[in-house]
């Protein structure tokens, strides 16, 4: 530590010397202290006999005049100024010249304390503050037994709530009552905190109509400054006991009747719900876009889903700020919500509580989940009622087996501090053939924990959103802030435990499956084989060699660079503990995983050029000469196959490295038996589909996807027992993206890029 930097001069140094207006020499007075806070920990911290943190300190003190080191409110007790040269404890030093002076402390076992320290210069003109802080063994604690007190207005009285505290001395504690309007006056006219209790007393409320709010907050403040607290928030009812209309959920709805018109609510409607949501997710609804590189990460703080009581109603609330936000899952709540808003949106019908606070909440009750109606439904029994409530869907299993929850380039995300994508839809089928996507932010905590989540079916259950995703589709809303409709319904998990898949069954058979496999070169193609699952084929229509993608993004392990939002954050390279570190049996070595996964924390797999991949990508998309496009052919077999339902599951995205407006965007699949590229009549349509553009950091647009897109697609029952039957994913024309939507076309075929990681067929 180099001494010039806590040198407190009284003067600029410009010279060597100067002079005084009269001529004589001026002699410069140097006077400083190394650090104005000295900080002692509890008591000493020891690990294998290597000692961590001691009970001793120094204070460097620099001058070269007098200088007196005395304590001014008196001698601490519990730290100790020794003498450099004699050892001794003393109350005060002087010095004249430069000193180290060493401090010793004593434990601890309370709460942190502070004594002041002050170096003076012997003529007074200049002084320094030390602050010596210690921190305690124990935490203040003081814990009110009720979120709210609800008081009569009819008659004067006294307010009793349960109270606990660890402060024995509870004369060091404060209390200190605020109220909500300046016109009541003070009604409350005295507080006593005791050990297990706080009493106040209040007048009565003259108002027929009128509640009256106020807050209590007891407090302690310790040795160092630092305030602990806790609130009750008060409410009197009316003078005559009255508090307001017990409303049901279906009544509150009806008082926003015209979409996206917020109203204010201003009469004293009561209502009671179940909290069914859980901030510990990092999953309570969206955390928007504030700019296209940046979002607020703070705002699912705000956001609370509630369920009426029979489970048929939910409301999406926002409370006015993150404080506001007391509640626990399972939480049964009476809400007070004159001074709120409501607004209705609807396609699907949806309705937004907003403006919130704590002085609202009329009553809050801890529950557990078997509080909350059991509601359990398949995809296709959803109805707009669910839209905010609690449900559990049957019989559903992932439709790409393999990756994390958020199989993202962590690039973009919060993994590395940016913000250009803040969500991500997993799909998700049940065995009735439907499919919903399920939302996960990038502040859920879970999302990439190293769990395998994508094996068998069962149940997922969560609280029923509706929620734009531009960057899966685009172009399909009259305005941008319309784009991205995935669905009328999607499904916001709420724990972990949400995702109940159990490996050990599954309500369908993979006939086939294409993910992490090396290519084979033969009769003038390059074909990939299933890696464990099925027989069959996967090609270019060209029979070029396919090019290796860049990367993808499949490890479900910790991921976060050091600019990463916690807990993402500083989680390089793979975990070799995994198992599994993509969530499947990966046909390689652990020197692979360490030297190809997530090297450089965004969760990436692979390396350039080399085999096997994770995934595949071609550049060749368009016969300019022809003027026909390329396809990605798949090759199987479904004799003997009887099933009620068969479908593909598949992923893709566009994007070719460090350019934009090259890949075609609209794209179609299509059936035949005799996979015959140059008669198109061969070919029986199965259904279109829109492939997003991948993320190019020099230009980001909301179609951009920094992952591969999830697709889940019926086959006709046409295709099922056929010895041979192929399947094409294949360009519709040759409309690309450019910095401008669907504004451009491909300009030469041989460098447009598709890239995949996953194909399936599978049946029930």
């Amino acid at each position: 530590m180099k001494k010039i930097q806590y040198l407190v001069l009284s003067i600029l140094l410009l010279a060597v010397s100067c002079m005084r207006d009269n001529g004589d020499a001026f002699t410069f007075v140097e006077f400083g202290v190394s650090e104005t806070v000295i900080q002692f920990p509890a008591a000493e911290v020891w690990a294998e006999e290597i000692q961590l943190d001691s009970l001793t300190r120094y204070l460097e003190i620099y001058t070269n005049s007098d200088v007196n080191i005395t304590f001014p409110d008196g001698e601490a007790s519990w730290v100790h100024m020794k003498n450099t040269e004699t050892g001794k404890a003393v109350t005060s030093l002087s010095v004249s010249a430069d000193a180290n002076i060493r401090f010793d402390c004593d434990e601890n076992s309370g709460y942190a304390r502070l004594a002041k320290l002050e170096a003076a210069t012997a003529d007074g003109t200049r002084t320094e503050t030390v602050y010596i802080k210690q921190t305690g063994a124990v935490t203040p604690e003081l814990n009110i037994g009720a979120t709210t007190l609800l008081l009569n207005g009819s008659a004067s009285g006294t307010g009793v709530v349960d109270f606990e505290t660890n402060i024995a001395d509870l004369g060091t504690l404060e209390s200190d009552v605020t109220y909500s309007s300046e016109t009541d006056g003070e009604w409350i006219s005295s507080v006593e905190v005791k050990a297990d209790a706080i009493s106040l007393s209040y007048s009565v409320n003259p108002s027929g109509t009128d509640l009256r709010f106020a807050t209590l907050t007891v407090k302690f403040t310790d040795g160092t400054g630092e305030e602990f607290s806790d609130k009750l928030y008060i409410v009197q009812k009316t003078s005559s006991d009255d508090i307001g209309t017990t409303s049901s959920f279906e009544q509150i709805r009806g008082l926003a009747l015209t979409p996206k018109r917020t109203v204010s609510i201003k009469n004293n409607f009561l209502v009671s719900a179940y909290v069914v949501s859980d901030l510990a997710s990092g999953n309570v609804g969206e955390n928007p876009k504030t700019s296209s590189t940046s979002a607020n990460y703070e705002a699912y703080k705000k956001n609370v889903f509630l369920e009426s009581e029979d489970g048929t109603y939910g409301f999406m609330v926002h409370t006015a700020t993150a404080e506001d936000n007391i509640f626990d899952r399972y939480d049964k709540v009476t809400l007070l919500l004159s001074g709120c808003t409501i607004t209705f949106y609807e396609e699907p019908d949806r309705y937004v509580i907003d403006s919130l606070t704590v002085s609202n909440i009329i009553e809050r009750v801890p529950g557990t989940k078997a509080s909350i109606p059991v509601k359990e439904k398949t995809i296709s029994e959803l109805t707009d009622e669910d839209m905010y409530t609690y449900v559990t869907l049957t019989d559903c299993e992932f439709a790409i087996r393999k990756g994390c929850l958020t199989p993202v380039n962590e690039a973009f995300a919060s993994g590395n501090g940016n913000s250009r994508l803040v969500k991500y839809p997993t799909l998700v089928r049940d065995a009735g053939g439907e499919s919903i996507y399920v939302y996960t932010n990038t502040t859920c905590p879970y999302r990439r924990d190293g769990t395998p989540r994508y094996k068998g079916s069962g149940t997922i259950s969560g609280v029923l959103v509706h929620e734009l995703f531009p960057a899966y589709i685009y172009g399909d809303g009259d305005y941008s802030d319309e784009h991205g409709n995935i669905g009328r319904y999607q499904l916001r998990h709420m724990s972990a435990d949400d995702i109940a898949f159990d490996e050990s069954e599954s309500f369908s058979t993979t006939l086939v499956e294409f993910s992490c496999v090396p290519s084979i070169r033969m009769d003038g193609s390059t074909y990939y084989f299933p890696a464990t699952t099925g027989s069959g084929r996967f090609y270019h229509s060209t029979g070029a060699k396919v090019n290796y993608p860049l990367s993808t993004m499949n490890y479900i392990g910790w991921v976060g660079s050091a600019k990463g939002i916690e807990p993402f954050r500083n989680h390089l390279g793979c975990d070799m503990s995994l198992p599994e570190p993509l969530g499947y049996d990966f046909p390689v070595d652990e020197d692979w995983y360490e030297a190809n996964v997530n090297t450089d924390g965004t969760g990436k797999v692979g390396r350039e050029n080399s085999e096997p991949w994770d995934g595949w990508r071609s550049l060749s998309w368009w016969n300019d000469e022809g003027d026909f496009p390329y396809a990605w052919i798949v090759e199987f077999s479904t004799a003997g196959i009887t099933a009620d339902h068969l479908s593909m599951q598949f992923t893709a995205v566009g994007g070719v490295t460090g350019a934009v407006g090259k890949s075609p965007y609209y794209w179609k699949a299509q059936w035949s038996q005799t996979g015959d590229m140059n008669t198109d009549s061969d070919w029986t349509d199965i259904g279109d589909y829109v492939v997003p553009d991948g993320t190019v950091s020099s230009a980001y647009a909301e179609w951009q996807l920094p992952a591969m897109k999830q697709y889940d697609m019926p086959l006709p029952a046409d295709i099922l027992g056929k010895s041979r039957v192929y399947i094409r994913l294949i360009p519709k024309n040759k409309i690309t993206n450019t910095l401008y939507f669907n504004e451009g076309t491909i300009e030469k075929g041989t460098d447009s890029g598709n890239t995949m990681d996953y194909f399936a067929v599978r049946y029930n």
